[in-house]
């Protein structure tokens, strides 16, 4: 017995070994793993890993997490690199930032250091799967680990990748791993037990074992090159001719990026809208676009473009980025805007991102002359009665209202004095329809496709997607007060109290629009937002600061605005003039496939409903599987209730004069819960599987409009 119990024991200790990382490979990874230190003044202090990827003589590179060095005043930032940490070999160094990639979250520093360990080789390839066992190196908590007076010393967890998540179209997005992955550990390198990069730790869910990791090619690909932003700058403007200084921000930080140019197209001769391919790639949208090369220098690239047009009218065009990688990759981004107004002398107007024109595109009266036909339909009486079946659903009246739920836009919005609600359909109708006799008084057939609609202070704001512009209607008539130019939005959002809204369009930028002005007054940057004035909130949030502008939203009394960021509800107080913004406040990772932010009428509660629920947050309340946490507006780090409505949540409504809070589910439409959020009733208005895509309360509460992706339906709730 005891013979074989030795056997056993002898067995295990080697299968263990089998796993083990092999001593001298051990040792190479812990010395080019690296601690790093952040000091942002003011106060300011955060640690990461890193670790080494390159050395070249005494310059060694380094890699890191974005959101680690991240500091509100970039001016004030200072970074030490420490080797071998917590020994007696212990070395610091200053090092440079030489590119940040805030989309990856992925930094990469430069330092200066005489005899570099061996850096961990980015070449080296390992097939992901499901149970493989990993390696998690880096310093845990900080300096809190530290057992003398010098730096931590390197920490190694085991762990295993529990999901391999793909993005949209098939590509590995993120690894996730089961294992120790805690806050400090971001930047650092997870390996296998060869010591092959399998990952950068970046975040780890909030009272789990759940860790995320990005995979290496995000950090290969952000190596060769990429333009992160395009901007056009007026330098002059008359008799026809005006020039731009077009300038690009790139993320280059090898200096390997070949060429930069700038392909510009006349948006009258495009026969059929721009789209990727079906791997999400841009191509060139036009086979005869003229190019502009930009001259590169360090992490930038520009040049002046030279345009001419009509002096009696204004231009519009579509303009790419075109760029070739240090691999010989050739990309184009996205098409943007730029409209070139020659007749006032005024060339580019900031509508996020801009165009230029072909001395030959000149726009002619014909044109021009279809230009104002497509825009000529006008807003008619109706009278037509839409109200269709009504029956009871338990003990609520529900009324069908004859209209596609597929068609409409799902942003339903209320007149000031709640007696009409306006409806905006995809292919550019716009309906004033009375309740709740639900009789249509006007309708305007704009004749383009439409994006979004939303109300200000200065009317009903409509977004036409096809023409890049926002139409603003008086609420009244619903005729045409205004358009602006807007780019390649994809979300106009706005207050009823605003004068003012604001454009989203790339994920990391949000235009603010001065409606009464008619123009795009500022461009609001995440990545500028995260360097100059994003703050760490609390330890749970781990460092991750603002990413994008996701699902943005603005309350009703317009004096906030929402937004969704790595997952996180981000808040910013909007300045008195309606177009500043001021970064406060960020939550919790909670949104696990988050489907839209919903904000009460009061403007007092906010939530974000996902679908896969919100994720369980150590310091909140329990929560069960597909769950919402429900925060007060000005307070994003406890809330005040949650509920659980089932599977997939994606809206929710508050109704303050009835004490209630509606959800719904994949099985039930409607479904009522106390503010307490004890759950009292369910109302399956349609099928099984029918998605809520919006409630819409009316004033006084227990009714309201739910659309869902077939069909429109008011629902009259017992009081």
């Amino acid at each position: 017995m005891i013979r074989m119990l030795r056997l056993l024991i002898v067995a295990w200790v080697a299968d263990g070994a089998q796993d083990a990382i092999p001593e001298k490979t051990l040792k190479e990874i812990k010395e080019a793993t690296v601690f790093v230190k952040v000091d942002g003044g003011r106060e300011w202090a955060a640690t990461g890993s890193g670790f080494l990827m390159k050395r070249d003589g005494n310059a060694g590179y380094v890699v890191t997490n974005a959101h680690v060095i991240a500091v509100p005043d970039s001016s004030r930032r200072a970074i030490t690199i420490v080797f071998a940490g917590g020994t007696r070999d212990e070395r610091s160094v200053s090092a440079a930032v030489v590119g940040e990639d805030e989309s990856r979250d992925l930094a990469i520093l430069k330092v200066e250091l005489a005899n570099l360990p061996k850096p961990i080789d980015l070449s080296a390839r390992v097939k992901l799967r499901e149970t493989l066992p990993v390696y998690i190196v880096g310093f845990p908590f900080g300096e809190a680990l530290s057992t003398n007076r010098g730096n931590p010393a390197v920490t190694i967890g085991r762990g295993s990748i529990s999901s391999i998540r793909l993005d949209d179209y098939g590509e590995i997005a993120r690894i996730q791993i089961d294992g120790d992955l805690n806050p400090g550990n971001s930047g650092g390198p997870i390996v296998d037990a060869k010591g092959t990069l399998v990952g950068v730790a970046v975040a780890k869910i909030s009272g789990t074992q759940i860790g995320l990791a990005i995979p290496p090619k995000e950090l290969e690909e952000m190596l060769q090159g990429r333009v992160r932003s395009i901007a056009f700058e007026e330098t002059e403007n008359r008799e026809g001719t005006a020039k731009l200084k077009a300038t690009a921000e790139l993320i280059d930080p090898m200096r390997k990026m070949k060429s930069v140019s700038i392909l510009l197209v006349a948006k009258d001769r495009l026969k059929t809208e721009p789209k990727p391919d079906s791997q999400g790639f841009w191509g060139a949208i036009a086979p005869d676009m003229r190019e502009y090369p930009l001259k590169i220098a360090g992490d930038g690239a520009s040049a002046e473009i030279v345009l001419k047009g009509d002096v009696k009218q204004d231009v519009a065009y579509l303009f790419q980025t075109k760029y070739v990688r240090g691999d010989g990759v050739v990309r184009h981004t996205q098409p943007g805007d730029l409209r070139v107004d020659f007749s006032r002398g005024t060339a580019a107007k900031p509508d996020g991102p801009k165009k230029s024109d072909k001395d030959d595109w000149l726009g002619s009266e014909e044109d021009k002359k279809k230009r104002e036909a497509a825009d000529a339909g006008k807003p008619v009486e109706t009278g037509e009665l839409l109200a269709g079946e009504k029956k009871t659903v338990v003990d609520a009246t529900a009324t069908r209202i004859k209209l596609d739920g597929k068609t409409v836009i799902p942003n339903l919005r209320w007149s000031g004095d709640g007696k009409f609600v306006f409806v905006l359909e995809q292919n550019g109708v716009v309906r004033k329809i009375a309740v709740p006799e639900f009789k249509e008084e006007r309708q305007f057939r704009i004749g383009r496709r439409c994006g979004w609609i939303d109300r200000s202070k200065e009317g009903l704001l409509v977004l036409v997607t096809d023409l890049q512009e926002l139409w603003v209607l008086d609420d009244g008539t619903l005729s045409v007060k205004k358009k602006i130019a807007v780019g390649t939005a994809s979300l106009v959002v706005s207050s009823p109290a605003l004068s003012a809204a604001f454009a989203a369009g790339a994920r990391d930028t949000l235009s603010a629009v001065d409606v009464k002005a008619g123009k795009v007054a500022k461009e609001h940057s995440a990545y500028k937002i995260s360097k100059e004035q994003g703050k760490r909130i609390r330890k749970h949030t781990e460092g991750v600061v603002l990413s994008e502008f996701g699902l943005p939203a603005v309350t009703p009394d317009g004096k906030y605005l929402f937004c969704v960021g790595f997952e996180c509800l981000h808040r910013f107080k909007i300045g008195s003039n309606g177009l500043d913004l001021t970064y406060e406040e960020m939550g919790p990772r909670i949104g696990q496939n988050p489907w839209r932010i919903e904000i009460s009428a009061d403007s007092k509660y906010v939530c974000l409903p996902s679908g896969g629920g919100n994720y369980n947050v150590s310091d909140h309340p329990k929560i069960g599987s597909y769950g919402t946490y429900i925060y007060k507006v000005t307070d994003l780090l406890m809330p005040v209730i949650s509920i659980s409505s089932g599977a997939y949540p994606r809206t929710l409504a508050f109704d303050k004069d009835a004490g209630r809070l509606y959800a719904q589910s994949h099985e039930c439409q409607l479904i009522t819960f106390t503010v307490k959020g004890l759950k009292e009733k369910e109302y399956p208005l349609t099928g099984r599987g029918d998605t809520v895509r919006q409630f819409l309360l009316a004033p006084g509460g227990s009714k309201l409009l739910v659309l869902t992706d077939s069909h429109l339906t008011w629902v009259e709730l017992p009081k």
